[in-house]
């Protein structure tokens, strides 16, 4: 069962943006739009951003499918389970690929019920080198 994820605020370089500023649906998973991108910032900038997942998102596959998305967009971080029941994922890379990252992760897997997704830019100086799962 699909549950709408409520609306999401995106905080870009000091703007916010909707999720259907930045995304359209595509195969079922969100993906940047040709006309939105002239509203985002220099997607080619590298950026580390914290993301928590809140739903039912423990014992569905979250990580295992948010990793071979994060991989196929050429993405770099982590994804972890919290104790509290949410999902966290430290992701890097070019702003328009990790756009789509968190398109997908509003969805997750089929069986998930994603509720909302907490959106954190991090000032990192690590730099990761593969997308990985932590256990």
């Amino acid at each position: 069962m699909n549950v709408q994820c409520p609306v999401l605020i995106f905080h870009i370089e000091n703007k916010y943006f909707t999720h259907n500023q930045v995304s359209s649906r595509n195969q079922g998973h969100k993906k940047l739009t040709d006309k939105n991108k002239k509203h985002l910032p220099n997607t080619n900038v590298m950026q580390t951003l914290k993301l928590t997942i809140s739903g039912k998102v423990h014992g569905v596959f979250f990580r295992a499918t948010t990793r071979e998305k994060a991989i196929e967009l050429s993405l770099k971080g982590t994804v972890k389970n919290q104790i509290d029941g949410t999902v966290e994922v430290i992701v890097q890379g070019p702003k328009e690929k990790i756009i789509e990252l968190i398109g997908f992760c509003k969805q997750g897997p089929e069986i998930a019920e994603v509720t909302n997704i907490k959106i954190e830019e991090i000032n990192s100086t690590k730099k990761y080198d593969k997308f990985r799962i932590i256990h």
